[in-house]
């Protein structure tokens, strides 16, 4: 389907490196998930969670503030682009 190709192609992009035109890296759901995980239930504090993930402290920040806000991990069109491929 588009979006599993879709993901497909933004996770190789990632991994070689090669998505330089983007200003801001992107986060995958799995690492923003063990981020949360990290800092709730391990005890971890956010900025050492982010740093054994290889997040920047400002953005682990950020992540587990929108968590605790708003109750979401990604916005809502990734959300739904990733439970549609992992659906399929």
């Amino acid at each position: 389907t588009k979006a599993n190709l879709e993901l497909r192609r933004i996770e190789e992009e990632e991994a070689s490196g090669q998505n330089k035109n983007n200003k801001y890296s992107v986060i995958s759901y799995e690492k923003r998930v063990q981020l949360i995980s990290l800092a709730s239930s391990k005890g971890y504090s956010i900025s050492r969670a982010a740093r054994e993930l290889g997040i920047k402290p400002s953005t682990g920040k950020f992540i587990v503030k929108c968590f605790r806000d708003y109750g979401k991990i990604m916005k809502k069109t990734s959300c739904q682009a990733f439970n549609h491929a992992e659906n399929q």
